[in-house]
């Protein structure tokens, strides 16, 4: 299920909370199931039960996932539409940047379109 690479720079926990998301994302969970406990997963896959609780933390600030005591912790009902939302305020902001950028080089919105429309017909229906 989750897998972390202790040779990333990202921090573990972040790892954890990325992967959870993208398995919530392609479905592999789904709402409303019942994810590993804090114990399960840091037995799993190795780590201090303090990083798996600090990403489960994180997740439920979020909205993504919610324990019920005595029962276990669960992906809440809008856990993907929270991530894609996130997501998407995210990459909106990422290309504002890239546009500014373009700006500070003298590239125009119109030539930034054009270089996007490039880019895509070169890598075709683009998925990474």
């Amino acid at each position: 299920m989750v897998q972390v690479d202790f040779n990333s720079k990202t921090p573990t926990y972040e790892q954890i909370q990325n992967q959870i998301k993208k398995l919530i994302l392609q479905k592999a969970i789904r709402s409303e199931e019942k994810i590993p406990s804090i114990r399960e997963l840091a037995y799993n896959i190795t780590i201090n039960p303090n990083t798996v609780r600090k990403a489960y933390s994180n997740l439920e600030k979020e909205g993504i996932i919610e324990t019920v005591i005595g029962k276990g912790t669960y992906v809440t009902l809008k856990a993907a539409e929270i991530i894609k939302e996130t997501e998407y305020i995210q990459l909106k902001n990422e290309i504002i940047r890239l546009i500014q950028k373009s700006n500070s080089l003298g590239i125009t919105v119109e030539e930034f379109i054009v270089i996007l429309n490039n880019i895509i017909l070169e890598k075709g229906t683009y998925n990474g």
